[in-house]
């Protein structure tokens, strides 16, 4: 059976996440609606106010073709980026090709990507190397250009539909940020700018995202407050 329908840890991703996935296209490309509201879930319920249905994220894009015949491609294919990422981020940083290479294949076989490989969340935590990668060139370099770069891989992370896992792209990829710029004693006042721009440029572009989430998230429920479930 496929990779993606296997349930290895976690049946979410089956009776879950493609269901919204699925919605989200339909809306959008076979009804030209914009995938608002789920009318599906009782007497209906929010459907990008959840964040995880992810309507707009690149992977949406499976569903133009046959998506049982692509989707376990596509979870390899993002695993196998991923590693790719860490062996160039690595590179970049001075790291010898065979101690790269190493740290790109352990970081694609952790019992994290591994288990967990059908989750949708990894669309977020798998761009953490390309997110630092990004950040730190952007803590080096005093032109507008990587601003931009790592405003876009802020965005994807935010087009991945997982508030968690955004959450903690965020803070890694910011300690490391202010990391590089305080240990190279780098412009300070011209970093703080810089980090700034991207996250108002990152923030400006998902507004349409976070807006039906905060509203939504005064009225939710959900199964993770202490002492329930």
């Amino acid at each position: 059976g496929s990779l993606y329908a296997r349930v290895v840890r976690d049946f979410w991703p089956l009776y879950h996440s493609w269901p919204q996935f699925d919605l989200g296209h339909r809306l959008m490309f076979r009804f030209d609606v914009f995938p608002l509201w789920k009318f599906l879930s009782g007497f209906g319920a929010p459907l990008l106010g959840n964040l995880q249905s992810a309507p707009f994220h690149p992977a949406r894009l499976l569903f133009f073709f046959s998506f049982w015949k692509v989707i376990d491609t596509w979870l390899l294919f993002r695993v196998f980026m991923s590693g790719m990422l860490v062996y160039g981020f690595l590179r970049w940083r001075g790291t010898g090709w065979s101690g790269a290479a190493f740290a790109g294949l352990a970081w694609m076989l952790t019992g994290s990507i591994t288990d967990y490989i059908n989750q949708h969340y990894l669309d977020v935590d798998l761009l953490l190397p390309l997110g630092v990668w990004l950040f730190g060139i952007m803590a080096r370099r005093r032109s507008f250009t990587p601003v931009i770069w790592s405003a876009l891989v802020v965005i994807l992370s935010f087009l991945g539909g997982n508030p968690t896992s955004t959450l903690y792209f965020l803070i890694f990829v910011t300690l490391y940020y202010f990391y590089t710029i305080y240990r190279l004693r780098m412009d300070v006042a011209g970093g703080w700018f810089k980090f700034f721009a991207a996250a108002g440029l990152a923030g400006l572009a998902v507004s349409a995202l976070l807006l039906p989430f905060r509203e939504f998230l005064a009225f939710s429920w959900d199964y993770h407050p202490e002492g329930v479930g």
